[in-house]
């Protein structure tokens, strides 16, 4: 998960919609909350994930709860082995965490 920094290269508009896409909004929903078109929701649904450097809406979903924007939920990070021993790895050396 990305970092909340980049919240601030979000536009007003943006935070908006990604709300709204978390909140499991569709696309034709979105625009007609908005009142825009159908397009414009995905061309800022397209800027978010560019701009988080994300791969799907269900990381745009953990990101915009991480960020408070989801009243229902509440960001709580998770402990994991890798936490609290850093030098638990699996046979190819990379770190694991099996939480």
């Amino acid at each position: 998960m990305q970092n909340p920094e980049f919240s601030s290269q979000i536009t007003p508009r943006e935070k908006e919609v990604l709300r709204l896409v978390a909140g499991e909004f569709s696309t034709t929903e979105i625009s007609a909350i908005l009142k825009i078109s159908n397009r414009t929701v995905e061309t800022h649904r397209k800027n978010i994930i560019r701009k988080l450097n994300s791969k799907s809406l269900v990381a745009l979903t953990k990101y915009a709860i991480m960020l408070g924007m989801i009243d229902d939920y509440v960001y709580l990070p998770a402990i994991c082995k890798k936490a609290i021993n850093p030098g638990f790895s699996d046979k190819s050396g990379l770190r694991i965490c099996d939480c």
